[in-house]
């Protein structure tokens, strides 16, 4: 009886002592894994980098615009169409079928979204409808309409 009683403690011990390891092993394990340094970030610049090309480019002005553009709606807007709400681009028939016929229409939902479209604009609230990222000026906000306007009636989003 006593040596079975030890040998049961020990295969408890050794059953235990393996445990422990088991979850040290994991734990060093987890820790020794690299951490991803700010992931959307990469994927932001790396989605800029690849759709800044396909923006067309203009004068200063336009080339702000343009910049914006590729940076805030080129990553949802590729040339001018969407690939998170289907229907919703922005070429001029579907921007008069969504009902956006003017430039305070088109401003509106740049500033303030609409659905899964985040707003850009200082005005945005509640923050959950909103950016994350830097907020445009009003300056801004007009150039970019401006840019998705004309780019949308010269049909270079069709």
């Amino acid at each position: 009886m006593v040596c079975a009683a030890s040998s049961k403690q020990q295969q408890q011990q050794q059953q235990h002592g393996t445990y422990r390891q088991t979850r040290r092993t994991r734990r060093q394990h987890h820790q020794r894994q690299p951490q991803l340094q700010e992931p959307k970030k990469a994927l932001a610049s790396l989605a800029v980098a690849i759709l800044l090309p396909w923006v067309p480019q203009g004068d200063a002005l336009a080339d702000d615009a343009a910049a914006n553009f590729a940076t805030k709606c080129a990553g949802c807007h590729v040339a001018g169409g969407n690939i998170v709400a289907a229907g919703k681009g922005l070429s001029s028939a579907e921007l008069a079928r969504n009902g956006y016929t003017t430039a305070d229409d088109v401003a509106s939902i740049i500033a303030l979204g609409k659905g899964k479209m985040p707003g850009f604009g200082v005005a945005c609230t509640p923050k959950g409808a909103c950016t994350f990222g830097a907020r445009l000026s009003d300056e801004e906000l007009a150039e970019l309409t401006s840019f998705v306007q004309e780019r949308s009636v010269s049909g270079a989003w069709e």
